[in-house]
């Protein structure tokens, strides 16, 4: 538990893991034009997009201030997924989305307990 506690992302990637999502780092072969996505986030984030009708998830690049997803199918519905630690507190956010062209998100974060954080990766999946 104290290693989940400081850890999030071996905690988060042991989650997404077991909800049966595919892990990809880009999409191959869309058709149609493609999303721009940012994210903004710090480096205590874990920011993750979950594409509703395709069961995968998608890391994006991360830089200074936000996570940028690219190539992504425009007016795809998706989950933009979340998870930091903040002084040994885990936070999440879960919000539902349409992709447009281009798109910036800035997060709703909830805090909650590890099981309040495992119900939400369930309700996504």
């Amino acid at each position: 538990m104290a290693e989940r506690l400081l850890f999030p992302d071996r905690f988060v990637q042991g989650r997404f893991d077991k909800l049966g999502w595919i892990g990809c780092s880009r999409l191959a072969s869309l058709a149609g034009e493609k999303a721009d996505l940012v994210v903004r986030s710090d480096a205590n984030t874990d920011v993750k997009i979950v594409l509703k009708d395709k069961t995968s998830i998608v890391g994006g690049e991360n830089y200074v201030g936000y996570s940028r997803f690219k190539n992504l199918p425009v007016n795809a519905d998706v989950y933009v997924v979340a998870v930091r630690c903040e002084k040994g507190e885990l936070f999440y956010s879960v919000q539902p989305l349409k992709l447009e062209k281009q798109t910036v998100v800035s997060l709703n974060w909830k805090k909650g307990t590890q099981a309040e954080i495992e119900r939400m990766f369930k309700g996504v999946s």
